[in-house]
């Protein structure tokens, strides 16, 4: 009975887990999806300093999260989320990738 109370356990666990992973996966997406958004909207407004400003934005949000997405994320989807981020800061000249969705 305390083997299948240890498995219940452990079950539970790794699908709590699981939603946590989602959850938090999702917040990050959403956060810097916004920001990036932003950044769309201020550079069609020709408002370059606010663009540069809510990217800044997205970018300390995704490097505040580095060990979680290290852990949990592709290494190539990572990659790709950087070459877009970099192909922004130098304001397009730089050829990136569409980032994924998660």
């Amino acid at each position: 009975m305390k083997r299948e109370l240890a498995a219940a356990a452990l079950l539970l666990l790794l699908i709590a887990g699981a939603v946590w992973h989602v959850h938090t996966a999702d917040a990050l997406n959403q956060t810097v999806e916004r920001s990036l958004h932003r950044v769309e909207l201020a550079a069609r407004r020709g408002d370059f300093d606010a663009a540069l400003t809510a990217l800044e934005n997205g970018r300390q949000v995704w490097d505040s999260h580095g060990t979680y997405t290290q852990i949990f994320f592709r290494h190539p989807d990572l990659d790709a989320i950087q070459d877009a981020f970099h192909g922004l800061e130098d304001g397009g000249s730089a050829p990136c990738q569409r980032a994924p969705r998660f």
